[in-house]
């Protein structure tokens, strides 16, 4: 089954940005999996921009190794995952008009950031999360500059910022035991800014190595 909206795929007016081969393994964004009934459909943006000072634009031949991905760690003092690192996102809403647009009003919510700017790449294969009861769809965006984020103090602890070249380091993102009672036999985790990234977020960054890996092989 099929959910598609009318956000488009490069809303901030860009065209394809010169790694696009790179990530040629995504899925459409605007196609998702029918969630099974005792789950609620969420969706977390994986926001890939440059690693300049706000306002710089990226040059013209940069590839994924001059980009960084936002992460987003949890207040302590937050009811639900205190201190937990995540990427931006939530649960779906009855005003979203698809999936895509779930996490961009989630990001823009969470850190501020203006969803017009965005332009959508594709995604990648959802991620069952039952602990939470979600079925989260991980969307994949670009902005040719660094955005301003503006984080919102009662969601976020504070924001974090990996560099690409660092997660595709190999063994960075190591493989962990799988804790009692879990869905998968194999974990990962990884450290960043004297945090530890875990659970479904780590999984997701994991699938995202994968694709790189492989388009790289194909370009």
């Amino acid at each position: 089954m099929e959910q598609s909206g009318s956000v488009s795929k490069a809303a901030g007016g860009q065209g394809d940005p010169s790694f696009a081969p790179l990530l040629s393994g995504l899925l459409p964004a605007e196609s998702v999996t029918l969630v099974p009934g005792d789950l609620r459909h969420a969706a977390v943006l994986v926001l890939l921009y440059p690693s300049l000072d706000d306002g710089e634009k990226a040059a013209p031949d940069q590839e994924l190794e001059g980009l960084s991905l936002l992460l987003i760690e949890r207040p302590a003092t937050q009811r639900h995952h205190p201190g937990q690192v995540a990427l931006p996102g939530g649960g779906a809403e009855p005003g979203d008009e698809s999936i895509i647009a779930t996490a961009l009003r989630e990001a823009k919510e969470e850190v501020g950031l203006d969803p017009q700017i965005v332009q959508v790449l594709g995604r990648l294969p959802e991620v069952r999360v039952s602990v939470s009861g979600f079925h989260v769809t991980p969307v994949v965006g670009w902005t040719a500059s660094r955005p301003q984020f503006r984080p919102n103090a009662t969601e976020i602890g504070r924001l974090l910022e990996m560099p690409l070249s660092r997660l595709m380091e190999p063994g960075y993102l190591r493989e962990a035991p799988a804790p009692e009672g879990a869905s998968v036999r194999t974990v990962y985790e990884c450290d960043l800014e004297g945090v530890r990234v875990w659970g479904a977020t780590a999984r997701i960054l994991f699938t995202l190595t994968n694709v790189i890996r492989a388009g790289d092989e194909q370009n």
